[in-house]
């Protein structure tokens, strides 16, 4: 056995990371912001925008047949489209008042149930990013209708998004990485859409 084959046989062995990145522009607030120091209304309260980057991490021990955790084209399409809801666009909080002033003024609005930090929109990010991967999984036989351990179990030992870091500049980033629970909202959120779909047909 040469070397090369012996390195082959052993690569569903190891742990992978496969790390990708893509630029988001957005603008956001983060309502009844105060500066932490003075209890003033700090800067954070009023609308600014980012040239953020998120940078996705894909974690898993079984390879592809081309020996790849995930292929890159692959990861930059999901990434796009779990990310892409922000690009150019204004996140608010959807209690903000602003909401009411802003959304018949054709400005692109993204709104969600907490306040849009770099923290919250990474945790999204995640859930969204599993929740395709998961349909990937699906598509390829895992029977999503089983108990929620046995599904986490199969998903462990394929692979799923295990971190994401979101950089609201170069010096600033928000890092979630997939715990149980966001991995059981990912479960979820794919159920459902199986089920949206087989309603439909």
């Amino acid at each position: 056995m040469t070397k090369t084959k012996i390195v082959t046989s052993l690569l569903n062995n190891f742990m992978f990371e496969v790390t990708k990145e893509i630029n988001v522009e957005y603008a956001h607030r983060l309502l009844n912001y105060e500066d932490p120091f003075t209890g003033e209304p700090g800067p954070c309260a009023n609308l600014h925008g980012h040239s953020g980057i998120v940078r996705c991490t894909i974690s898993g021990n079984l390879l592809e047949p081309n020996c790849m955790v995930l292929d890159f084209k692959i990861i930059k399409h999901i990434l796009k489209e779990a990310v892409g809801t922000f690009d150019h666009a204004l996140v608010l909080e959807e209690k903000d008042p602003l909401v009411d002033v802003l959304k018949d003024q054709g400005i692109r609005l993204v709104l969600v149930d907490n306040a849009p930090t770099a923290e919250y929109l990474s945790v999204l990010a995640i859930v969204s990013i599993n929740s395709m991967i998961i349909s990937l999984h699906v598509k390829n036989g895992l029977d999503i209708d089983q108990d929620d351990g046995a599904i986490i179990q199969r998903l462990c030992e394929e692979k799923l998004c295990t971190k994401i870091e979101w950089f609201e500049t170069a010096k600033a980033k928000a890092t979630v990485n997939l715990t149980p629970d966001l991995l059981i909202s990912s479960i979820m959120s794919v159920r459902h859409k199986t089920k949206q779909d087989q309603n439909m047909n």
